[in-house]
C-alpha cells in the first residue's frame, strides 16, 4: 500500500506546533534546564527527522533512509527514557552535553514497556541492525551496491529492493504511532507534557485507528 504522506505530514505538523506552543508558554522557549525542555528538544529533534525518513524513503534513498533512522531512533529512545518518572539525572547530563549523555538504556526501556503490559518490542535488535547499516561495514556498503545497480537496472535482485520499499510504505505508519504515543501518552508513571489533544486532532484519529487493528 502506498505511502500516505498527506496524512503523516498533518500528524507531523500538529505534533511540532503544539510541542512548540507548549515550550514557548511553559518552557521559556525550551531554554530552561529542565527534565521536560530536554523532552521537548529530543522530540522536536524525532519529527525533523522523520520528515527526512519520508522523503528518504519516497526517493528510494534507502541506505540513506537507514542511517537517518538510526540517528531517528537514538533521539526516540532517550525521549522515551527521559519521560520516565523517577530515572536518574541523566537529562541533566545530556542538557550539560557531557560524554555518552546520549546514549539510552534500551533493556530499561523495553522492561518498562513489560511493565506496562505491552508486548515489549526488540529496541536493542532494532539499534544494532540499523548501527551495522549505518556505519561503513560490509554489509552497509554491500546494501549501498545492491541498491545503485538497482537504479541502474543491473541487480538481478531487484525484487528483494522492491520488497524492501514496499516494507518500508507498511513499516512508517508504525513508527510514526510510536512517536505520536510518546507525546500524547499521559499514565502517571511518564513524565506530564501538558500537550493538548484538542491541538492534534489528525494524530489522535491516526493513533485511535492504530489502536483498532
Amino acid at each position: 500500500m502506498a505511502l500516505d504522506v498527506e496524512l503523516l505530514t498533518r500528524c507531523l505538523d500538529e505534533t511540532d506546533q503544539e510541542i512548540i506552543r507548549v515550550g514557548r508558554d511553559r518552557h521559556e522557549h525550551l531554554r530552561e534546564n529542565t527534565k521536560l525542555a530536554a523532552v521537548f528538544l529530543l522530540l522536536l529533534r524525532c519529527v525533523s527527522l522523520f520528515r527526512s525518513m519520508m522523503k528518504l524513503a519516497q526517493s528510494q534513498r534507502l541506505d540513506a533512509f537507514d542511517a537517518v533512522r538510526r540517528a531517528y531512533l537514538e533521539g526516540w529512545l532517550l525521549a522515551f527514557q527521559f519521560r520516565i518518572d523517577g530515572e536518574r539525572g541523566d537529562a541533566g547530563k545530556w542538557l550539560a552535553s557531557r560524554g555518552g549523555s546520549w546514549m539510552a538504556e534500551i533493556f530499561m526501556l523495553e522492561e518498562y514497556a513489560k511493565g506496562r503490559g505491552h508486548d515489549a518490542p526488540d529496541l536493542g535488535n532494532d539499534y544494532g541492525e540499523l548501527s551495522e547499516l549505518a556505519h561503513p561495514t560490509r554489509a552497509a556498503a554491500e546494501n549501498s551496491a545492491a541498491l545503485t545497480l538497482w537504479r541502474l537496472g543491473l541487480n538481478a535482485d531487484a525484487v528483494t529492493v522492491e520488497q524492501a520499499i514496499a516494507s518500508l510504505d507498511e513499516g512508517m505508519p508504525a513508527m510514526l504511532y510510536r512517536l505520536l504515543w510518546l507525546v500524547l501518552d499521559e499514565d502517571v508513571s511518564l513524565v506530564p507534557l501538558g500537550v493538548d489533544e484538542k491541538n492534534m486532532p489528525t494524530a489522535m484519529k491516526f493513533c485511535e485507528k492504530r489502536q483498532q487493528r
